[in-house]
């Protein structure tokens, strides 16, 4: 195995663009995962309302892209707390998929000690 990979999802689902980077980092998640690699994906700032975008499945990219996301489920470490509960409101699609907190309730989720630990950190 090369190393662990961090896929960081940054990116809202309301644009063309957001959802251009959502999907591309599904499917390289998926990827890294079918080439043995060892990934995980994280949700933080506006990218934790994904996982309400995909709660909801109500627009032709969620549905479409909706079977993508559940494959990758098993992949999803986290989501950072303070976005999901205080920031975006998407505590609910959180506690929906069993996405784990990261981080506090009163502090962001940080990538220091993956990076420090030698993670590889690709962000969409």
């Amino acid at each position: 195995m090369a190393g662990q990979h961090i896929i960081v999802v940054l990116s809202p689902e309301d644009t063309p663009e957001g959802r251009g980077r959502i999907l591309h980092a599904l499917v390289t998640a998926q990827g890294l995962a079918e080439a043995g690699e060892e990934v995980e994906v994280h949700f933080d700032g506006i990218g934790v309302t994904v996982l309400t975008a995909f709660m909801e499945r109500d627009n032709r990219f969620t549905e479409n892209y909706g079977p993508l996301f559940d494959s990758i489920r098993p992949l999803i470490a986290g989501a950072c707390d303070f976005c999901t509960r205080r920031r975006f409101e998407a505590s609910e699609a959180a506690a929906a998929f069993d996405v784990p907190m990261l981080g506090g309730e009163d502090k962001h989720h940080s990538l220091a000690s993956l990076l420090a630990a030698g993670a590889s950190v690709t962000t969409f």
